[in-house]
């Protein structure tokens, strides 16, 4: 902001542009290295979860019918269907 308000700063532009062409050309140079880093990774963790998958699936427990009676019901009528089912 000042930079813009200072015209005796505009002296540095070429500093400047150069300056950003350089950060512009490490930062393509830092994306075109850290493409196999970042695949690698990928692999590795991709790998453990296939590893791991399994494991994990043994501690989770399995999903279990549940029959009609045994089942909650959250609406308003439910003890009129009590009513009515102890009714019959």
């Amino acid at each position: 902001m000042v930079y813009a308000h200072l015209k005796p700063l505009h002296v540095f532009q070429p500093i400047f542009n150069w300056v950003a062409t350089g950060m512009t050309n490490i930062n393509e140079l830092l994306d075109w290295v850290l493409v196999p880093v970042v695949l690698v990774v990928k692999i590795l963790f991709k790998g453990m979860f296939f590893v791991l998958r399994p494991i994990i699936s043994l501690f989770n427990p399995q999903s279990v019918i549940v029959s009609q009676e045994d089942q909650v019901t959250f609406d308003k009528d439910r003890h009129k269907k009590r009513k009515r089912a102890g009714k019959q």
